[in-house]
């Protein structure tokens, strides 16, 4: 079982938990992590032009209010449209000053190479001056453009272009891309091998629970996996892995118990059979020893057939699945039936039935029958003659119960707990002579199990056993 259950590992490929795991926070952080450069660098990009046009906003309104006061003294204007722009390290803008009519009064030497009159925005009516927008000269630099309205000293209305150069800004942001991009490749490498070992050292606890796994056998069920070290979100599993193995011994032990017994209580029989299949055939007998070896043989034949057909029903009664058909039953009536059944054996040993009570019970009809007869059936096996047995029926917080109550020898306290075990009898001796299996009253607890109930028994030696059928309501 073992070595097909690890071809079969072996034949599918199953998907890895640490490439799963890896695949998906190295895409989220990496997702995460251009996502936020990429928001850095559209804020930067924002700021910058901003205060390139508030820069060139400034730069225009000294030109204007110079052109209101100073239109006639040409020098002031000069100084600063045609000779400051020249003088700088680097020249920093461009300005045109037009009037209505389309004359160029001013004008930065060189502007009209690179801008046009048409290039510049128009001015907005209201606010008389335009939005800035960014363009690229022909000298490959960049340039941030408005225009203004502005009314000289002489009241004539004039038009002002600024071309205000954006270069350092557009160096500074190109420098950021690369940078960012640089980061964003690094990244794309870095974060799987990072979430990889992540993955691996998160997942190390799951290995190390594995290979302690692989480490339980047969022999060592009862070695439960120590709970000390695990991560709080493999304690739980931890924990039930050792409830179940706790179970799983359980059932093993169990398991091997009811081989043990079935093998003992089939070879009582099959050796009895051949002994005297044996002994008869020694010799030459008589009609009547043959007769009399076949009539012993059919009984221990019928008993075994008695043997599997309650190992068959057990096993039925044992499967979860095993689908009952549920109805309403008048338990005062079936009670009376089962005790009609057994009247005829009561009287033989002097046993008085007594029933009391009226309830209606949901259950399987058969299967009730079945385990009310095997309580009726034990109680008058260990009844001694003149005894009575009390049978009543109540209902009690929601529940339906049956009580079976004898007058019998009673079970010791150190038996009570093992008699709904398979095969398990609490004095052997006196099993075998009232006959049984030990199979009965594990059938009654398969059948209260079954039906969602459960089974006590209270007893006192010398004085008498009560069971009790619990049905939920």
């Amino acid at each position: 079982m073992f070595w097909k259950s690890e071809s079969n590992t072996q034949k599918f490929s199953h998907p890895s938990l640490i490439k799963q795991l890896t695949l998906m926070f190295g895409s989220m952080v990496f997702i995460l992590l251009s996502l936020t450069a990429i928001l850095l660098y559209v804020v930067l990009a924002h700021n910058l032009n901003y205060n390139d046009a508030k820069d060139a906003k400034h730069e225009l309104t000294l030109i204007a209010n110079m052109l209101s006061n100073n239109l006639s003294n040409p020098m002031a204007l000069e100084q600063e449209i045609i000779l400051e722009p020249l003088t700088m390290k680097k020249q920093k803008y461009y300005c045109r000053i037009v009037s209505e009519q389309g004359i160029v009064t001013y004008e930065t030497p060189g502007m009209t190479e690179q801008f046009s009159l048409g290039v510049f925005p128009s001015v907005n009516p209201k606010t008389k001056i335009s939005k800035a927008i960014f363009f690229k000269a022909s000298n490959h630099r960049h340039y941030v453009l408005k225009s203004q309205i502005a009314t000289g000293e002489d009241g004539k209305r004039y038009q002002i272009q600024l071309a205000y150069d954006t270069l350092q800004h557009y160096t500074s942001l190109r420098k950021y891309r690369l940078m960012l991009f640089i980061i964003i490749l690094t990244s794309f490498i870095v974060c799987p091998l990072l979430c990889l070992v992540i993955a691996k050292r998160g997942l190390a606890p799951l290995q190390n629970l594995t290979d302690a796994i692989e480490k339980i056998h047969v022999k060592n069920l009862n070695c439960p996996i120590p709970v000390e070290h695990w991560p709080t979100e493999l304690l739980k599993l931890v924990t039930a892995f050792n409830d179940l193995m706790v179970r799983l011994e359980k059932s093993f032990k169990q398991l091997s118990q009811f081989s043990a017994d079935l093998a003992h209580e089939l070879r009582t029989p099959v050796h009895s059979l051949i002994n005297q299949l044996e002994i008869t055939l020694s010799k030459p007998r008589t009609t009547e020893e043959y007769n009399s070896v076949l009539l012993s043989s059919l009984e221990e034949c019928t008993n075994l057939g008695q043997l599997i057909d309650r190992l068959l029903f057990l096993a039925r009664t044992e499967n979860p699945t095993t689908a009952i058909e549920k109805v309403d039953i008048n338990a005062a009536t079936e009670i009376a039936n089962i005790c009609d059944f057994f009247e005829a054996a009561a009287e033989e040993k002097h046993v008085t039935f007594s029933c009391e009570g009226e309830t209606i019970i949901h259950a399987d009809r058969i299967l009730f029958q079945r385990a009310l007869s095997n309580l009726i059936s034990n109680a008058l096996k260990y009844t001694p003659s003149g005894g009575k047995i009390f049978i009543k029926t109540y209902s009690e917080n929601k529940k339906t119960i049956i009580e079976v109550q004898d007058s019998g020898c009673g079970i010791s306290a150190e038996h009570l707990n093992n008699i709904f075990d398979r095969f398990y009898r609490a004095e052997f001796a006196r099993s075998k002579q009232t006959g049984g299996h030990g199979l009965g009253l594990a059938i009654v607890k398969n059948i209260m199990d079954l039906h969602g109930g459960s089974v006590e028994v209270t007893s006192v030696v010398n004085q008498g056993s009560t069971f009790k059928l619990i049905f939920p309501g």
